[in-house]
This record gives structure tokens, C-alpha cells and sequence, in this order.
């Protein structure tokens, strides 16, 4: 090997050093054997220290407890420390320290009196009076509450936050919901079932039964209801008049009885009444379909959201207060007849798929679509 210095070797304790070490104005005052001694300090670090006098007090391995006393431009205050014996050199009569169990407050003054030295910056009381009251470690996770815990405790922790994680997310999807509701779709003010069907109403007042009932196939002619009425209801003002009050009296006792028959062969799609009610002339009380006819669901739309309607369309229909839902087809738009003011609304016939013809007629409906597309 070359008898040269090799610039590129370096040092083992050099290699090994964990710290800076730097010269800073400082005294270590500890006792030892119940005296007490002050020492110069002739290097310190974060890790430790090493003073050059006295070096014969100090034995190996031992552990003392003392305060580094550091005074700078006039600015002096201690630090206690707790310190051991790490190595001794008799050759330079040098002996380093090892710190040990410094708090917090220990570590941010020592680190700030080394950081100020290594950056050329002067000391002052203010700046460490500062690093002193601020928070300069975080806390250390309590992970031993954790670590304790049994089975079962981590058990109910995780099915609380499956719950916390179901909860939100239910949560994010109705309102997001909403919002699509909201602003994407718009909504029938009202809506029924509707069947294509003639009104049968009652000729004149009387107790009426029915002889049908509701979906039953009637031919043309067959009786769908009777009527009774009492005799003295057909009596006019100048025949009640001409007739004895004998004779008045028995008609007022005797009824008279009738039907009202089927115009065609036709299905009955809704009765209005109840056996035995006493209705007035012209009083509503079956409504009779084609057996071919379908039913369909009329709905009305405010005049303003006509510019999204257009025939053929999808519309979305729901029965109040059911989840399921199914589509149905715009067959036509139209302002509703009748009304001499402005009309503000616009009805609109929505041919049904196969689960609408299950339902009722005049049964209420959801009517609702889709504003952009």
C-alpha cells in the first residue's frame, strides 16, 4: 500500500458517529463522592459530551447525574442531564459522555443551541423561551388500549364501523337520488289507470242493486242492475190531485221495479255504487269496456315541461308507495278540453306495458321522466 495519505479512507469513528459534534461555551457541574465538580465541556452533540479536565474522577461504565451550564453573549441558564461513561482516551486526556433519558424540553433546548451554532446564528432568550412553549413532539398512538382488547371487543368495533360505513353510504345514495330526482326528471302533477268504456247511469232515482260483478263479459241486452222505485214517485202534481187521499196512500206503499241492460258485449270495468244505495237520476254507476280494449294511463304535465314530451317517449310509472316500477310509451300530447282561461297544464295518454293491465282503473299512478334525454 502506498505510504501516501489516501484522501478516500475514512476513519472508523467517523464512520460510526451518529451526531455533529460542535464547541459551544459550556461547564458540566455533577458530584461525585458527595464533592462537587465543574468541568469544562469541550465538545457536546445530541448524543452526548466530552470534557478534558478531570478526567481521573470519572470511572468506567459508571453513571452520574449532573447540569450543563451554558452561558452565551449573557445569556446563561442549566440543563439537567443524566449521563455515562462511553469511552476514555488517556492519550488525548479526554473522556466522553453518553446522554441518556432526556425529556422533551432537554432535547428541543440542546437541539436548538447545536442547530444555532452549526448555522452561525447568535442565541437569545426569546428564541428559546419560544422553542420551550411550543409543541415540538407529537404523541406517541395509544395502541396499548388497542393491543388489549379482546375478540369480541374488536368484534362490536368492527361491526359499529360496518354500521358508521352503511349508514353513509345509504346516506350518499338517497341523496344522491334526490338529486337526480330533482334535477334530472321531472314529474306528473297527477295521474290515474284510464280504460277506454261507456258510462251507464241510472234513468231516474231509486234503490238500485247490481247483477254483475266487476270483470265480468256481458252481452248486449243482459240486465247489469235493477231499480226500484216507489209508485207515487211517477205520479205528476195534477194526478195526485184528481186521485182520492185513499188511493194516494196505496200507491205510496206499492213500488215500482226495473233493470238497466248492457248497450253491448262489453266487459265491466268499474261499478260506483253500493247494493242498495238510493241514487239520484243520472247518477254514474258502471263503466263498461271492449273486451279488446287495453288499459292505459292518462297523465298531466305542467305546460312548461311540454318541451321534453314528445310522442313515442319513455316515461318511468310507479304506484304511490311501491319500489318497483316499469315503462311506458307517450301515444299522444294534448291540451286538455275545456276552461276559457289559459291552460297551464297538458294531458298526456301513456300506453302501458303487460304490469299495467293488472292494474284498476282510476287507480292513482307516478308519472315521471327523464328531463334531457
Amino acid at each position: 500500500m502506498s505510504g501516501r495519505n489516501n484522501l478516500n479512507i475514512v476513519h472508523e469513528a467517523e464512520a460510526q458517529r451518529q451526531y455533529a459534534r460542535v464547541r459551544i461555551p459550556a461547564k458540566l457541574a455533577v458530584k461525585i463522592n458527595g464533592h462537587s465538580v465543574i468541568c469544562p465541556v469541550h465538545d457536546i452533540s445530541a448524543g452526548g459530551f466530552s470534557v478534558n479536565e478531570k478526567v481521573e474522577l470519572f470511572k468506567p461504565a459508571q453513571h452520574y447525574e449532573g447540569t450543563l451550564q451554558f452561558k452565551v453573549d449573557g445569556f446563561a441558564f442549566s440543563l439537567p442531564v443524566k449521563f455515562a461513561v462511553k469511552n476514555i482516551d488517556p492519550e488525548a486526556n479526554r473522556i466522553g459522555f453518553e446522554l441518556s433519558d432526556l425529556g422533551p424540553r432537554e432535547i428541543a433546548s440542546l437541539r436548538y443551541l447545536l442547530t444555532s451554532t452549526l448555522n452561525g446564528e447568535l442565541f437569545s432568550a426569546g428564541d428559546m423561551l419560544n422553542t420551550l412553549a411550543r409543541e415540538n413532539f407529537t404523541k406517541s398512538r395509544n395502541n396499548k388500549a388497542q393491543a388489549q382488547q379482546s375478540f369480541g371487543q374488536r368484534i362490536k368495533a368492527m361491526a359499529f364501523s360496518g354500521l358508521f360505513f352503511i349508514a353513509g353510504l345509504g346516506a350518499f345514495a338517497y341523496v344522491g337520488h334526490a338529486i337526480y330526482t330533482n334535477l334530472f326528471m321531472f314529474h306528473a302533477t297527477s295521474a290515474k289507470i284510464a280504460l277506454d268504456s261507456f258510462a251507464i247511469a241510472t234513468p231516474r232515482e231509486g234503490e238500485v242493486v247490481s247483477l254483475v260483478e266487476v270483470g265480468q263479459s256481458v252481452t248486449k241486452g243482459q240486465p247489469l242492475a235493477t231499480i226500484k222505485a216507489p209508485m207515487a214517485d211517477f205520479l205528476s202534481g195534477n194526478m195526485a190531485a184528481n186521485l182520492s187521499p185513499e188511493l194516494v196512500a196505496e200507491i205510496g206503499k206499492t213500488n215500482i221495479s226495473g233493470s238497466i241492460s248492457s248497450p253491448c258485449d262489453c266487459v265491466v270495468s268499474s261499478q260506483s255504487f253500493v247494493d242498495g244505495q238510493y241514487l239520484a237520476k243520472t247518477t254514474s254507476l258502471f263503466n263498461l269496456a271492449m273486451p279488446e280494449a287495453k288499459k292505459y294511463a292518462m297523465a298531466w304535465f305542467e305546460f312548461r315541461d311540454a318541451i321534453n314530451l314528445q310522442v313515442n317517449d319513455d316515461v318511468k310509472v310507479q304506484l304511490p308507495g311501491a319500489s318497483e316500477s316499469f315503462v311506458g310509451k307517450i301515444a299522444s300530447i294534448k291540451l286538455p278540453v275545456g276552461g276559457n282561461g289559459p291552460l297551464s297544464q297538458v294531458e298526456v295518454r301513456v300506453d302501458l306495458v303487460e304490469a299495467g293491465q293488472q292494474l284498476s282503473e282510476s287507480q292513482p299512478l307516478l308519472v315521471s321522466k327523464a328531463r334531457f334525454f
